[in-house]
């Protein structure tokens, strides 16, 4: 299975990303053409500053130029770094998105081929930014220390505050982005009050110290140092881990997505240019490219995910409004710090 990871970073077509992680033939989608490398320091490129890896971002960026001929530079940055004076932004979550979006950092977009791409529930009602991809943030457990019967007796979340989970759970940091959103899912469900009593039973349930990040989270589960936990899907479902599995919620409508986002800066000096890069990432080839560099699910609904995890779309197939959780992210923050969660 590491292999078959191996392959979908460094591959730069769909057709050979899907057709090398294949559990059977996949019938191709249509080709980008060969791909070229662009002249990255030539005039009128677009800077492109990106929370992702660049080993995920290149092979699509390198697919717009091929096809377009639009150049670019890519500056790649740490979650929650202050965003540089770049042209168009790509942020790994809805919190990183929210917070640049609400500091002014992004120029409205008004497209009509962005809006036939992409669904309202995951594009803002303002234009300032939309959703490339989308994953569950789901709870994660080791299947050689947690039952079938316990996992039965999970329907959501908040089901990690029972006693069954004294000393067994483990949670990567509050300041990690999907855990940000997390307690902003959690107010929307209940009042504050409730929500914070949550937040309070899941850290007097911790097993260990916080984690600075999910990947620290999910090796101490793979290890046996945790029973259970909750991260992004993306590195689970890879097999990347050996015995780390995802828990489904009977219910889809309980499991929090998150998305990577595009924008177009308020700065930008090119911004028809910017605005024609995110319509090419939100149509359907380029778009199934993009989420397939990170194992992620397309944000236009008619492009095709990776056969690896196609059979996972149904948990992420209900669409919600982000931006009632990006409005309550910031009083997250607040309860997380009332509550001891750091």
């Amino acid at each position: 299975m590491r292999g078959c990871q191996d392959k979908l970073l460094n591959s730069s077509l769909v057709l050979i990303m899907l057709a090398a992680c294949s559990q059977e033939p996949a019938d191709p989608p249509s080709e980008l053409p060969e791909i070229a490398e662009p002249a990255r320091t030539a005039s009128g490129q677009v800077v492109v500053q990106s929370s992702r890896p660049p080993q995920q971002m290149i092979p699509v960026l390198d697919g717009w130029g091929s096809e377009t001929g639009g150049r670019f530079e890519l500056v790649t940055a740490e979650a929650g770094e202050e965003p540089v004076e770049a042209d168009f932004y790509v942020n790994g979550s809805l919190a990183e998105t929210w917070d640049q979006a609400e500091a002014d950092a992004f120029r409205p977009v008004y497209s009509e081929t962005v809006a036939r791409n992409i669904d309202a529930l995951l594009r803002d009602s303002e234009s300032r930014w939309t959703a490339l991809s989308r994953r569950a943030r789901a709870i994660v457990y080791n299947p050689e220390q947690v039952s079938a019967a316990e996992l039965q007796a999970i329907p959501d979340y908040e089901s990690l505050r029972g006693q069954i989970w004294r000393n067994r759970l483990c949670l990567s940091s509050s300041t990690v982005p999907g855990n940000r959103l997390m307690v902003a899912l959690l107010i929307s469900r209940h009042d504050l009050r409730e929500a914070e009593i949550i937040v309070r039973e899941w850290r007097a349930n911790l097993a260990s110290t916080v984690f600075a990040d999910d990947e620290a989270l999910l090796a101490a589960i793979d290890a046996g140092d945790c029973a259970i936990g909750i991260a992004d899907t993306t590195g689970v479902l890879t097999g990347a881990y050996d015995n780390v599995s995802v828990h489904w919620f009977a219910s889809p409508s309980e499991t929090l997505v998150d998305v990577t986002t595009a924008s177009v800066s308020r700065h930008a000096r090119d911004p028809d240019q910017g605005a024609a890069l995110l319509e090419w990432l939100t149509s359907d080839t380029p778009n199934a490219l993009f989420a397939i560099q990170d194992l992620e699910f397309p944000a236009n609904s008619n492009a095709r995910p990776a056969n690896l995890i196609s059979g996972y779309a149904q948990n992420v197939s209900e669409l919600k409004s982000l931006e009632e959780l990006g409005f309550l992210i910031e009083e997250a923050d607040r309860l997380s710090e009332r509550a001891g969660y750091p």
